[in-house]
C-alpha cells in the first residue's frame, strides 16, 4: 500500500473497517428508503397531476362564464345604442 502512498491505521482517523454483510445490510436499507421516496413522490406527482387537471377545469369554466358575459356586455350595448336613439327622435321636433 505504501507504493500508493496510501496509510493504514490513521491516527485519529474515524473510518472504520465494516464486514460485507454490514455493507449489504446498509445498501439494502438504502435501497428501502429509496423505494419508500420514489413511491412517495410518485404519489405527489399524480396529486399535482390531478391538481393541474383540476385548473385547466376551473380555467375552461371561467372562460365560458366570461364569454357569457361578453355576449351580454354586448346585447346590453345594443339595447342601449337602440334607446339612445329612440331617445334623440323623440327629443327632435
Amino acid at each position: 500500500m505504501e507504493k500508493y502512498s496510501l496509510q493504514h491505521d490513521i491516527d485519529g482517523s474515524e473510518a472504520r473497517h465494516i464486514t460485507t454483510q454490514e455493507y449489504y445490510c446498509e445498501l439494502f436499507t438504502q435501497k428501502e428508503t429509496i423505494a419508500k421516496n420514489v413511491e412517495y413522490l410518485k404519489q405527489e406527482q399524480e396529486e399535482v397531476r390531478e391538481k393541474t387537471w383540476d385548473l385547466y377545469d376551473q380555467k375552461d369554466e371561467a372562460r365560458e362564464k366570461f364569454l357569457v358575459m361578453n355576449d351580454h356586455v354586448e346585447h346590453k350595448k345594443v339595447e342601449l345604442s337602440a334607446v339612445e336613439l329612440h331617445l334623440e327622435r323623440e327629443k327632435r321636433p
